[in-house]
């Protein structure tokens, strides 16, 4: 009887019909919950890893670039307060004595300029490379904080335009890459050094790629003579060797004395240059084994993967907050009913602090990258 009245029920439409077409859908099972949260992550992840290559390539040059007008203006200043002071000029007339004789007569000798070395961070001259259209401010120091404002000049070593080995390190992939076409250089090509002790003009004479404890290139080799050695990665994107530029001083422009005090040489004998191309290796039986605090002194580029154990706090404290906002913007779009407008809201602040994010993650990476 039941089934009976069943049938009319449903053909009157008072009854719905149970079949699959109307059937209300399950909630999803587990692992399809599982399933779509991680195809989210996996996305998400993709993003960022893209959005931080960006930041390595453009965003860190940007930043660079902006500290590089600071430094330029810094420097303008420093030219136009340097004074140097020229000798003073003979007498035209010999003066005479009472009893009518004339004295011999004699010239002074020009006062000396004093060279004062700029502190860590201080600009220290602007350095022209025409084939490569590179023009930047060079620093003093080569670490971490100093080779992201632009290339750096190694303590211990001549400053350009005086006798001795001057030496100068820079990025070659990110922070604006001032040295990441230095392996176009040819023999001949010229880099003009500006210091507010005068314009020099160096002359390239070859270049070599050594292993990154071959320290002994910015030692110098001759003491008679002005050059220039370029210090970068190799190859780009790796911090596995060191490529090495060397220039000296053309001979139409006088040098300066040598500093007072340099670091000891690590290497008493010279170093073979060679043309662009051709490759030298390293005898690594006369390669000197030296210290590794050695090596990170004179070596910008020494530091490794994490090193930098201070920056784990900021890239946890910005991480959580960056999940914060990601959070927060879903839930104002659930509660709208708009996702679209949680999106917009919560845009602005998570690129803010995605930039930070970045920059400490940044911090955890080799400098040479």
């Amino acid at each position: 009887m039941t089934q009976g009245r069943a049938g009319p029920a449903i053909a009157c439409g008072l009854v719905s019909d149970p079949s699959p077409m109307t059937r209300p859908r399950s909630a999803p099972r587990l692992w399809e919950r599982l399933l779509a949260t991680t195809g989210r992550v996996l996305v998400s992840s993709g993003l960022l890893l893209l959005a931080f290559v960006g930041y390595q390539l453009w965003g860190t040059g940007i930043e660079q670039s902006q500290r590089q007008g600071q430094l330029s203006s810094k420097f303008e200043q420093l030219l136009a307060t340097t004074t140097t002071k020229a000798p003073a000029p003979a007498p035209t007339t010999a003066p005479v004595s009472p009893d009518g004789a004339i004295p011999p007569t004699t010239t002074a000798a020009p006062e000396p300029v004093p060279v004062v070395v700029p502190d860590t961070g201080d600009p220290v001259a602007r350095m022209v490379i025409p084939r490569l259209d590179v023009d930047q401010i060079v620093v003093m120091g080569v670490g971490t904080p100093e080779l992201k404002m632009g290339p750096g000049h190694f303590p211990g070593t001549p400053l350009p335009g005086q006798l001795g080995n001057a030496a100068i390190a820079g990025h070659r992939t990110s922070y604006g890459a001032p040295f990441g076409d230095v392996d176009r250089l040819e023999v001949g090509d010229e880099i003009v050094v500006t210091t507010p002790s005068g314009d020099f003009r160096y002359l390239i004479t070859g270049s070599e790629i050594v292993d990154p404890t071959a320290v002994y290139v910015i030692d110098t080799v001759d003491a008679t003579v002005s050059s220039l050695t370029l210090v970068t990665c190799h190859p780009r994107f790796s911090t596995r060797e060191r490529l090495i530029v060397y220039a000296e001083l053309d001979a139409a422009f006088e040098p300066l004395p040598a500093p007072t005090t340099t670091k000891p040489a690590l290497r008493p004998t010279p170093v073979g240059s060679t043309l662009p191309g051709q490759v030298d290796a390293i005898d690594v039986e006369t390669t000197p084994t030296l210290p590794t605090e050695v090596i990170q002194d004179a070596d910008p580029f020494a530091a490794g993967w994490f090193d930098d154990d201070g920056a784990w706090w900021h890239v946890a404290g910005w991480g959580l907050l960056l999940s914060a906002i990601a959070v927060a913007t879903t839930r104002v779009g659930q509660a709208r009913n708009n996702q679209r407008f949680g999106a917009v809201i919560g845009l602005f602040p998570f690129l803010i602090v995605l930039y930070f994010f970045f920059q400490n993650v940044n911090r955890l990476l080799p400098p040479g990258l």
